[in-house]
């Protein structure tokens, strides 16, 4: 898969890796949108993993 280097497409000062399908949003603004409480207890559990992974699974992101 290509990726390449665009604009954040929240903030547009910040520059974030894209590819075909995926939107360039840039790891602050990715954070912002991430860091909304899950009121699930059961979803908690499934989504307490390192903020680390989700940085760099495109996956991860998308599920959330």
């Amino acid at each position: 898969m290509v990726k390449y280097k665009q604009r954040c497409i929240i903030c547009k000062q910040k520059w974030a890796i894209a590819s075909f399908r995926q939107q360039p949003i840039c790891q602050d603004c990715e954070k912002k949108l991430l860091d909304k409480p899950i009121e699930n207890p059961e979803m908690k559990k499934l989504f307490n993993i390192n903020p680390k992974f989700y940085q760099e699974n495109y996956f991860l992101k998308s599920v959330r």
